[in-house]
């Protein structure tokens, strides 16, 4: 045991002298401006009815009316929906539900112009019922419609100088 201690020491000895603030190299000069983003995320929560959920099958539905997402939000931008699970808690779509080890329920959801749609499905594909009363989180953006990311190879790059490691220590 007192050679293990011995060690132990030893090694919070060795690695106690790895400094991990680096003597950092020039950088280059300052690139281009770029174009300001469209900044603008927009979140709202819903609450579903459990009179709202209608049966297709095998599935259930609601549909949550949101008039300012644009067919372009859809297309280019970021839509995402969470549902709550508890209080000051939500949880991101999709998620399933296992309720046993036989039988699941799933919740999805599908994005389009003024309308967000969220499918309930079991796992047995069966009629079982309207969902409960939910609340859903809506979180949308829009993107950069006709942006192209650029080439990471044409990016410039910064280099970051080590110097003064013992090459135990890197």
């Amino acid at each position: 045991m007192k050679k293990l201690f011995t060690i132990l020491i030893a090694s919070l000895f060795i690695f106690s002298q790895c400094r991990r603030d680096p003597e950092v190299g020039p950088r280059g000069p300052q690139g281009p401006p770029g174009e300001d983003g469209s900044g603008a995320v927009v979140s709202n929560v819903y609450t579903v009815q459990e009179s709202d959920w209608q049966f297709d099958d095998p599935s259930y539905f609601a549909d949550i009316n949101i008039p300012n997402l644009t067919e372009d939000i859809v297309n280019n931008g970021i839509v995402l929906v969470y549902l709550k699970v508890e209080e000051n808690t939500f949880s991101q779509l999709p998620l399933t539900f296992y309720e046993s080890d036989e039988y699941a329920s799933t919740l999805e959801v599908i994005s389009f112009p003024q309308l967000v749609s969220i499918v309930w499905t079991d796992s047995d594909l069966m009629d079982g019922g309207n969902p409960p009363e939910m609340e859903f989180r809506v979180v949308y953006m829009e993107g950069g419609a006709g942006k192209k990311a650029p080439d990471p190879a044409s990016l410039p790059r910064d280099t970051l100088f080590v110097k003064g490691f013992p090459a135990w220590c890197k």
